[in-house]
């Protein structure tokens, strides 16, 4: 017992010594892990070092950060200037499209004023003539008054005729009241002069400028002339001189031949070479189209009396009808083509355009027959009339070779009547025919008529 108690205070403080040592241990131990995971962080730090950028200073970080705004700002610079760059396009467009609107806008105006204007003076031109029917009815209407106080005969188919023209001039006069109301033109009118205009003036300025420095009273004198009369000292030789000598200043050669032509140059004579294209009446169109007189067509007849120039109507002597019933024929010799006047109208371009056609269509068609088809002829089922006025000239004015030579001759009466133009349409001797009318008729030749037939 003694000794065990002497044993146990040694044995505790080997025990107190141990357990510190064990202390020491675990310290070191946990030391040296510690140390050893901050090796390792600092192993890890510097490889991250070493393969990353190096951490950047603070006046560096400020450096970096200026220049990326000034990048910014710059950026948002250039995108500001992009923006007022398409900004000044848009308004440069807008501007343009602003100002050709108005350059339109003035335009229309322009033509607006100008039609109202055109307007306002064939209003002006209808009431015109409105009052002038008006007038015209009131004194028809008076005739017509007087006439029905008289009884019967003669006296009464006046007042019914004077009736008639009362109520055909009402109508005219109802037509120019519509046509005032609904802003309607003359030209609507197939009968109605077609007055000249600088549009029809541009269709041919050559020509237009001609017929403007030649004519007279808007008036010319017109001679077609083809390829058989240009030789020099031929039949256009002869009548150019005949009409120089004539004092007929007016005069225009249509040339269908360059011969013609350098014949009229060599006379002093205002010429025109017109397409080819429908022969004489092609030519008759381009001067038609822009002529100024006031007539449809005027033509002359190769008829010697009034009966075969001017027409008539008698009973058929075939007639087979019932007594008192005769069947009726008209009868009047044709119109010549040769030598015919046309007044500027709807109708009578529609004419001379119908024959052009033909004779295009048929080149080797009789113009003669085609002319008076188109004017003598009604519309039927086999033939459209361009429903002209037409007038037939004084046979004795407007005399054919024929009338001259069989009966004018030799008649002391009629050969001292001067006609006003005479055609060679009847005889195939012209040229012999034209010196002997010119030493008659100009040179007072009693005798240059005696040698012909």
């Amino acid at each position: 017992m003694p000794e065990r108690a002497r044993l146990q205070p040694l044995r505790k403080r080997r025990f107190a010594a141990e357990g510190l040592t064990l202390q020491k241990i675990f310290a070191a131990v946990l030391l040296g892990a510690t140390l050893g995971l901050l090796a390792s962080v600092v192993r890890v730090a510097s490889q991250s070092r070493v393969k990353g950028a190096p951490e950047p200073s603070r006046s560096e970080a400020i450096t970096a950060w200026q220049t990326s705004q000034q990048a910014n700002l710059l950026s948002d610079e250039k995108h500001r200037r992009e923006l007022a760059e398409q900004a000044r396009r848009q308004i440069l467009l807008e501007s343009t499209r602003l100002k050709n609107d108005l350059q339109h806008a003035e335009a229309v105006a322009d033509a607006a004023q100008h039609d109202r204007e055109a307007a306002m003076a064939q209003a002006s031109q209808a009431q015109n003539h409105l009052d002038q029917l008006s007038s015209t009815v009131q004194q028809l209407v008076q005739r017509n008054e007087q006439a029905a106080k008289v009884s019967l005969s003669s006296d009464f188919q006046e007042a019914q005729a004077a009736k008639l023209e009362a109520q055909e001039a009402t109508k005219q006069a109802h037509t120019v009241t519509t046509r005032v109301k609904f802003g309607l033109s003359s030209r609507h009118d197939r009968h109605s002069i077609i007055h000249p205009s600088s549009e029809r003036d541009a269709s041919n300025p050559k020509l237009a400028g001609l017929l403007r420095k030649v004519a007279i009273d808007q008036e010319v004198l017109v001679a077609i002339c083809t390829k058989e009369m240009g030789p020099p000292g031929g039949m256009l030789s002869l009548w150019g001189q005949a009409v120089q000598q004539a004092g007929i200043d007016n005069a225009i050669v249509a040339a269908l031949d360059p011969d013609c032509l350098r014949v009229a140059e060599h006379l002093r004579m205002p010429a025109f070479q017109p397409s080819l294209q429908g022969g004489a009446f092609g030519a008759t169109a381009k001067f038609q189209a822009l002529s100024q007189r006031d007539s449809d067509v005027e033509a002359a007849s190769d008829g010697f009396t009034n009966a075969t120039a001017y027409g008539q109507v008698k009973q058929d002597e075939d007639n087979k009808s019932a007594p008192g019933n005769p069947t009726l024929k008209a009868e009047m010799m044709g119109l010549s083509p040769g030598l015919f006047f046309v007044r500027p109208t709807r109708a009578s371009l529609d004419l001379v355009d119908l024959i052009t056609s033909r004779l295009l269509a048929r080149p080797s068609a009789n113009p003669n027959k085609m002319f008076n088809e188109a004017i003598l002829m009604p519309t039927s089922t086999q033939h459209i009339s361009p429903g002209v006025h037409a007038r037939v000239l004084d046979y004795m004015d407007f005399i054919n070779s024929g009338t001259l030579f069989s009966r004018v001759k030799g008649n002391p009466l009629l050969e001292t009547h001067p006609p006003i133009m005479i055609h060679l349409s009847c005889h195939a001797d012209k040229l012999p025919r034209m010196h002997a009318i010119i030493n008659h008729y100009i040179n007072h030749d009693s005798n240059a008529l005696s040698e012909f037939s």
